[in-house]
């Protein structure tokens, strides 16, 4: 199942979300370990190299995308319609 994405979702926090990730990973935290056997389509061969890239491949599957590109073009098509709301 997806997480739901915020309602204004900003890129920035994504990345943050990512770096998150990464570090809880490489600290072997349960959870993150977890998120990152159920999303990444192909895990590195060992931990060491699992990558922000890869954390990033991560958060966008979290979120149902296929890839950090489509998030952060999602990301950024909702950015442009909210400012032009305002």
């Amino acid at each position: 199942m997806s997480k739901q994405l915020p309602p204004n979702p900003n890129i920035d926090v994504l990345r943050k979300e990512a770096r998150h990730l990464l570090r809880a990973f490489h600290s072997g935290d349960a959870e993150a370990t977890r998120s990152v056997e159920a999303h990444a389509e192909h895990l590195p061969p060992s931990s060491t190299s699992f990558s922000l890239r890869h954390a990033h491949q991560v958060v966008a599957r979290q979120y149902g995308f296929t890839s950090w590109q489509a998030l952060r073009e999602s990301s950024t098509l909702l950015d442009r319609e909210l400012v032009g709301l305002r």
